[in-house]
C-alpha cells in the first residue's frame, strides 16, 4: 500500500505538471486567436474598439515597427544621438525614400519627431498606394482590392509564424527537463523562455507586416482590343484578311470550306431506299 501510494503520488505529479506545461501555451493560442478572430470581424465590416478596419490594424503596426526600429537606434556606437544612416537603410528598406525626404530624417534632433516624422511619411505613403489602387481600371469593378490584400497578409503571416513558433516550443520543451541538473525547476524555467519566444513571434508579426505591405503590386487588367478598328487596310477600299475570312465564313455554305470529292458520301448524311449513302455528285453536289 505504501509503494501503491507513492506510485500513485508519482503520476500525479507527472499529470499536473503536464496541465501546467499546457496552461502556458493555452495562454499563447487564446492572445494568436483573438488576434486572428479581430482580423476576421474587421474584414467582414465589423468595427471594434480600437479598430475600424484591418488597414488601422496594419497602420498601427507599422507605427510599432517604426517607433523600435527609432529606438533601437537612438544610441550609436559612439554612445550618443541617433543612428541615422541604419533608421535611414532600414526605412528605405522598407518603402522607397525620395532624396528630400532622406536629408530631412537627418534634420529632426529628437527620436520623438524623427519618429512623428517617419509615421506621416507612411501614412502618406499608404494613402497613395490606396488612390493608385482605386484608379486602375481593370480593379474599380472590385471591393476594396487593398482590404482584401490586408486580410490576407494578416492571416499569413499569423499562421505562417505561429507554425514556426509551436516546432519552437516543442523543441524548448523536449529538452527543458535537463534544466533541474543546475537547481533550477523546469517550469519556471519553460514559462520564462516561452513568453520570451512569444514577445518574439509578436514582434516578428509586427515586422513582416510592416516590411511586406508596401511591397505589394497590383497587375492593371489590359484592355479588351478590337481588331477590326485596331487593325488598318493595308490598301484603301480593299478588306482586311480578317474582314475577308469573317464574311466567307458567314455567307457560304459549310460544304465550301472543305475539299469534298464528287463520289465522296454528301456531308449531309442522304442515303438511298436502299441504305447506301447517296455520292456528294447526286446530292447537294449537283
Amino acid at each position: 500500500e505504501s509503494a501503491q501510494a507513492k506510485i500513485e503520488g508519482f503520476n500525479f505529479d507527472i499529470r499536473k505538471h503536464v496541465l501546467e506545461y499546457d496552461d502556458v501555451m493555452n495562454k499563447q493560442r487564446e492572445v494568436i486567436y483573438k488576434k486572428r478572430n479581430l482580423i476576421l470581424r474587421l474584414a467582414s465590416g465589423q468595427k471594434d474598439d480600437n479598430y475600424s478596419s484591418c488597414k488601422n490594424l496594419v497602420l498601427q503596426m507599422v507605427r510599432e515597427e517604426i517607433t523600435n526600429l527609432v529606438n533601437f537606434h537612438s544610441v550609436s556606437e559612439s554612445g550618443h544621438g541617433l543612428n541615422y544612416q541604419e533608421i535611414t537603410e532600414s526605412v528605405d528598406a522598407m518603402f522607397t525614400l525620395a532624396s528630400d525626404q532622406k536629408q530631412k530624417i537627418k534634420e529632426q534632433k529628437t527620436p520623438e519627431n524623427l519618429i512623428n516624422y517617419l509615421i506621416n511619411l507612411v501614412e502618406e505613403k499608404y494613402d497613395q498606394i490606396e488612390a493608385d489602387v482605386s484608379k486602375m481600371e481593370g480593379l474599380k469593378n472590385q471591393t476594396d482590392p487593398l482590404r482584401q490584400v490586408e486580410r490576407s497578409l494578416l492571416l499569413n503571416t499569423i499562421d505562417t509564424l505561429w507554425v514556426e513558433h509551436l516546432e519552437n516550443i516543442d523543441y524548448l520543451r523536449t529538452g527543458i527537463g535537463l534544466r533541474g541538473y543546475g537547481q533550477r525547476d523546469p517550469l519556471i524555467e519553460f514559462k520564462n523562455e516561452g513568453h520570451k519566444m512569444f514577445q518574439q513571434l509578436t514582434g516578428a508579426i509586427e515586422a513582416e507586416v510592416a516590411n511586406l505591405i508596401f511591397k505589394v503590386g497590383f497587375v492593371n487588367q489590359p484592355k479588351k482590343i478590337d481588331l477590326k478598328e485596331s487593325r488598318p487596310n493595308i490598301v484603301s477600299g480593299e478588306e482586311t484578311a480578317i474582314e475577308r475570312e469573317s464574311q466567307s465564313r458567314q455567307g457560304q455554305p459549310a460544304e465550301s470550306e472543305i475539299k469534298i470529292g464528287r463520289n465522296d458520301p454528301c456531308p449531309c448524311g442522304a442515303t438511298h431506299s436502299d441504305g447506301r449513302p447517296k455520292k456528294y455528285k447526286h446530292c447537294h453536289g449537283r
